[in-house]
């Protein structure tokens, strides 16, 4: 997108608006991790260990900044800055159903051995116009396309 995004047109939306970066270099999406961490209501970083714990993700053995540096070429195309329209936050941000929208930044795929490592990090919604005057973001997986 040229200009920053205005939330008013993304109220109507009735399901998640999918974003990535136009360029999703390793630096681009490091310093989106940085900043979105730095933003962010909370910061999930977890792990999926087939050989200890089966299919479920765990609690990463790992900190924020050690997994960040472990992003590689491969692991920085699957960044995603997602509006998450009417999200149930319940065991996420509440211990109670809390249905609002979120803004999340999720990265996937950077793998180390048998292990998969995850970054969710919320944000609140008015955060995408700030993300967006700074980078580049290109809307996907939308009906419109």
């Amino acid at each position: 997108m040229d200009k920053a995004l205005d939330l008013k047109s993304l109220a109507n939306e009735q399901i998640d608006v999918f974003y990535k970066l136009k360029t999703q270099t390793m630096k681009n999406v490091k310093d989106v991790l940085i900043w979105a961490d730095n933003n962010g209501i909370c910061t999930h970083v977890t792990m999926l260990d087939i050989q200890k714990f089966g299919c479920g993700r765990v609690k990463s053995d790992k900190d924020f900044n050690t997994v960040l540096n472990l992003i590689d070429r491969s692991a920085s195309g699957c960044l995603r800055i997602i509006l998450r329209k009417k999200m149930n936050l319940f065991g996420i941000l509440y211990a109670k159903k809390v249905i609002e929208d979120i803004l999340e930044v999720a990265i996937r795929g950077i793998d180390v051995g048998n292990k998969e490592y995850f970054i969710m990090i919320y944000l609140e919604p008015k955060f995408l116009t700030k993300l967006s005057k700074s980078y580049s973001l290109e809307r996907i997986g939308s009906h419109e396309d």
